[in-house]
């Protein structure tokens, strides 16, 4: 496997996040997990949620590399900032979509517009409950110089790894087993894009 060169100096790194955003999915309802919410509130360790590991992340390259854009949260708690007070009430009526119409949903909303706008160039796109999933300054230098439009990151499937994504429910049930081979589809989609 190739090791791809990450550039060593502060003023660099700065510049190169300076044009990525991380956008990070939900993707489910953690109901295999127990939980009735969003997966991003499922505390991991330490009463610390995937939110809140996130967040951690995302800070540390803010604190690391001086990049001054933050997630939008509420100070105290570090919960997202709710848009209708009466969340609490109604918390199991809020679920998410799944990630099959986040490219829509980004584009029709005009974000990424404004993001093109912000000097925005890249998209580190992840499911939040991946926290092996985070900015990987080697990728995101082989985007910037070598004119990369997207990067998928895959594995190879093996027998406790079968499904992945493309999602084993978007497959015709008379493809079902096929899909399911290791041998005919060796590989699949992580989510981290």
């Amino acid at each position: 496997r190739d090791v791809l060169s990450e550039p060593s100096d502060k003023a660099t790194i700065q510049s190169m996040l300076s044009k990525l955003v991380v956008i990070k999915l939900n993707g489910g309802l953690g109901t295999s997990m127990g939980c009735k919410g969003p997966k991003s509130v499922i505390s991991v360790r330490n009463d610390l949620t995937f939110l809140d590991l996130t967040v951690q992340q995302i800070e540390y390259l803010n604190k690391t590399y001086d990049v001054i854009r933050y997630p939008r949260i509420h100070k105290e708690s570090l919960m997202p900032i709710a848009t209708d007070i009466r969340t609490e009430a109604f918390m199991e009526a809020w679920y998410p979509p799944g990630h099959g119409d986040f490219y829509q949903s980004f584009s029709n909303s005009g974000l990424l517009d404004k993001l093109i706008e912000d000097g925005k160039e890249f998209c580190f796109l992840s499911n939040i409950d991946n926290m092996g999933a985070t900015v990987d300054l080697g990728i995101l230098n082989l985007c910037l110089n070598e004119n990369r439009e997207f990067v998928m990151e895959v594995t190879d499937k093996n027998a406790s790894r079968r499904q992945g994504l493309l999602e084993v429910a978007q497959v015709p049930k008379s493809h079902t087993e096929d899909f399911k081979s290791v041998k005919k589809f060796n590989v699949f989609n992580t989510n981290n894009l």
